[in-house]
């Protein structure tokens, strides 16, 4: 029994022996199982970890190649606008360059072509300007490039003129020689040859002297220089017998001087401040019809006509201004502000000191004065071009503006205080405004001044330039003084000799009595072309 028990309990304890056995067996694989599975989950999240870290890893190597691609790009538009914008500059430096030779090319070319296209284009732009009805700067423009465009066509009609006087000058030498040839040949055929080439270079003569007075006429209207018009009109007049197709030119050039002289005579009323002058000036431009020849001269005559129309009426108003009316401005014994302001404004300008007339007690007492130092006589004869500008500026700016709002006084304003001060109010502003006015001209008149002495020297110049020109022709044609009245009865008035009555030849170099013959035979005592001037009707040095 206990053997029994002992191997039943054996059995027990192997049994139990063998289920943990088992047990532990299944305790180890459940472990290793879990072991595995930790393993394999560990794996598996380091494995999800690569992943997700290989793929961030890609990611950002993507995003970071998409940068540098987004960078190059950049960097490559960049360089390619930067590119694009050097390629552009230098076309277009090319092309300014192209442009800049071909202007440079084209200004070398055509140089006195285009100088008279410019003048041409200033001048269509003024006319253009003035037809639209601008101002006097405007006419100004218009003015200056008349005058450009005229004296570029006058240096060409002089240098024609110089050419055709040239051309006169060779055919008066050959009617010398065939004269010369003329009178030493025997048969008939060779006298007929000589008298027909006599007459052909009579005839050129006469052409060419024809063409240079025309020129110089033209010329000389041109340049508008009045000593200059004259001296043609006097060559041309005196040849005019003989050519009478010069008459139309002579007329217009004689048109044109009366023109200049009205201008100036204008001019010098304006610069002595001569309202009279002035407005006789303007009278007698409108006149003759040569208002076009003097537009901004005669809008400034005009303005300045005005101004002196009105000091004039303020002084006449000044001279009749009843005594009562100034008694009554002196017997304020405290005057409105306006009446002390404008007062010592007029005593200002007569140059009374600034800071006594500060009292009213001294201006009543200059207004008590009589005979010379009367208000009234002072103010009438006060020359307003002799006035001192820093005391018209004084007079207007400190009392001729309200004191309160320091805006200008108005003449009605004052007048409605005061009849006698607003007439001395009215005084005040002519004669500072034409004491500006004479300041301001004060260029003109300079202008005026050197363009009056200029023409006077350029005329005297002229006189002595003809009378070395007849000078030197007489020592050419050994002659004396010509009698006076043959100028238009021997050749073309220029002096030439007289018809020797004896029947002998007349000497070398003694031109006939032909048409074109005024001028010096002798090459030789001319003087070369380079030191001859332009100036129409005399020769002289440039």
């Amino acid at each position: 029994m206990d053997e029994e028990n002992q191997r039943i309990l054996a059995q027990k304890a192997a049994e139990n022996e063998k289920e943990r056995l088992a047990r532990e067996e299944e305790e180890r694989k459940q472990k290793e199982k879990e072991e595995e599975e930790k393993i394999l989950r560990e794996e598996e999240e380091a494995r999800l970890r690569r992943e997700a870290e290989e793929k961030a890893a890609k990611e950002k190597r993507l995003a970071e190649e998409k940068e540098r691609q987004a960078e190059e790009e950049r960097l490559r538009k960049e360089k390619e606008e930067q590119e694009r914008i050097a390629e552009e500059e230098r076309k277009l430096k090319e092309e300014e360059e192209k442009k800049l030779q071909e202007v440079k090319e084209k200004m070398e070319a055509e140089e006195q072509a285009k100088r008279k296209n410019h003048a041409m284009e200033n001048w269509k732009r003024a006319a253009d300007l003035m037809g639209r009805h601008l101002q006097e700067e405007q006419m100004k423009a218009l003015e200056k490039a008349r005058a450009e465009r005229d004296a570029f066509e006058a240096e060409h009609q002089e240098e024609a003129a110089e050419k055709a006087a040239d051309a006169e000058l060779q055919a008066e030498l050959e009617m010398q020689k065939a004269e010369e040839e003329l009178q030493n040949a025997t048969d008939d055929e060779a006298k007929a040859r000589l008298e027909e080439a006599k007459k052909k270079a009579r005839d050129n003569a006469m052409k060419n002297k024809e063409k240079r007075l025309r020129l110089g006429l033209q010329a000389a209207v041109k340049v508008r220089k009045r000593p200059k018009i004259e001296a043609a009109i006097v060559e041309a007049e005196e040849a005019e017998e003989e050519i009478p197709s010069l008459t139309p030119d002579i007329k217009q050039a004689k048109g044109v001087s009366d023109s200049l002289k009205c201008g100036e005579e204008l001019e010098d009323a304006m610069v002595s401040r001569d309202l009279a002058g002035i407005e006789a000036g303007i009278e007698k431009i409108k006149k003759n019809g040569y208002e076009k020849d003097h537009v901004t001269l005669l809008s400034e005559a005009e303005k300045l006509a005005a101004k002196l129309k009105r000091l004039e009426r303020m002084k006449r108003e000044l001279a009749a201004l009843d005594q009562r009316l100034i008694a009554e401005i002196r017997h304020y014994k405290i005057p409105p502000p306006v009446v002390h302001q404008i007062m010592t404004a007029v005593y200002v300008l007569l140059g009374y000191n600034e800071k006594e007339l500060k009292k009213w007690q001294y201006i009543q007492a200059l207004l008590g004065r009589t005979g010379k130092e009367s208000l009234k006589r002072m103010c009438t004869t006060l020359d307003a071009t002799k006035l001192d500008l820093k005391l018209a500026d004084v007079a207007e700016s400190r009392y001729l503006k309200d004191q309160k709002t320091g805006q200008d006084l108005e003449l009605d304003e004052v007048r409605e205080i005061s009849h006698g001060v607003a007439t001395f109010f009215a005084w005040i502003s002519a004669t500072v405004e034409e004491a500006r006015s004479w300041h301001q001209d004060a260029g003109k008149r300079k202008e005026i001044e050197e363009k009056r002495k200029q023409e006077a020297e350029e005329a005297k110049r002229i006189e002595d330039e003809k009378k070395k020109a007849m000078e030197a022709k007489r020592k050419t044609q050994g002659l004396k003084d010509p009698p006076p009245s043959s100028k238009k009865k021997n050749g073309t008035g220029g002096g030439s000799s007289p018809q020797k009555t004896s029947g002998k030849a007349p000497a070398t170099g003694t031109p006939d009595k032909n048409p074109g013959t005024s001028r010096t035979p002798k090459s030789g005592n001319r003087p070369p072309r380079s030191n001859r001037d332009k100036s129409p009707g005399v020769k002289k040095s440039r």
